[in-house]
């Protein structure tokens, strides 16, 4: 990926190898500046940051919608001569639950001189993707339990997964399945809209939202050269389903 950004009389550039990164992957590269002046400039500072931003925000609020979540200055007070260009190197280390890409927001690389002021400087995003263990999860859930996957977004910290249910869970209309992991394992939020018999009114159907929560140990959930445990992931959906999936009546 690459980005470039002018603010004259200064030219950034913006290079990293990656194209398609994950959760808890190292993304590193280079940024340079040039001074396209017939004269010496300076003194500039060099920056480069790691932001998340929800594009409706972006859209209405522009810089300060971004949400910094690493800051780094590569050079402090340099002087450009004509035409001459100063390079540094940069990484990021992103967690494991870190944001991913989807309709609603992304992480961005902010780049330039100075970060704090709009205008001043570049941005490119980063096309993020579930984790491998959590990629496994999805894969499993919609070739196995025939779920469909309608959109995801972040949340409170974790990644939102939007689920069509198939036809043969006849009570579930809906499915939200929160994940997230990190250290202290693999959190599991099922939030289900399920549908029954109403004692209100006789022979009529009403609908509710039913919650579950599990955090399985990370040691459990990866347990070779760090790939899941399916079994364990497919045992922990099917209590999930079990207790949000109602008998045919619902209380009111």
């Amino acid at each position: 990926m690459k980005g470039l950004h002018f603010a004259r009389p200064f030219e950034y550039r913006l290079e990293t190898a990656q194209e398609n990164i994950l959760q808890g992957q190292t993304i590193e590269g280079t940024l340079a500046v040039i001074n396209r002046d017939a004269t010496g400039q300076g003194a500039l500072d060099l920056e480069i940051a790691l932001v998340y931003g929800e594009f409706k925000e972006i859209k209405q609020s522009g810089a300060q919608a971004f949400s910094f979540i690493e800051r780094l200055t590569l050079a402090r007070n340099l002087r450009i001569g004509p035409g001459q260009s100063h390079q540094a190197s940069w990484r990021f280390k992103l967690a494991l639950d870190c944001p991913v890409t989807s309709k609603h927001g992304s992480l961005f690389l902010l780049y330039g001189s100075d970060l704090s002021t709009p205008g001043g400087w570049g941005r490119i995003d980063l096309p993020v993707d579930l984790a491998p263990p959590l990629q496994v999860l999805v894969g499993l859930l919609e070739n196995s339990f025939a779920f469909v996957e309608r959109g995801r977004r972040h949340s409170e910290g974790f990644t939102e997964l939007k689920l069509k249910p198939p036809a043969s869970y006849a009570a579930l209309e809906e499915l939200l399945l929160s994940v997230r992991l990190n250290a202290e394992g693999l959190a599991l939020r099922f939030r289900g809209k399920v549908k029954g018999l109403s004692r209100v009114t006789a022979g009529g159907l009403r609908s509710r939202w039913v919650d579950h929560e599990r955090v399985l140990p990370l040691e459990q959930v990866l347990v070779k050269e760090g790939q899941p445990d399916r079994q364990l992931l497919r045992s922990a959906f099917e209590e999930a389903i079990k207790e949000i999936t109602p008998d045919q009546l619902l209380r009111k």
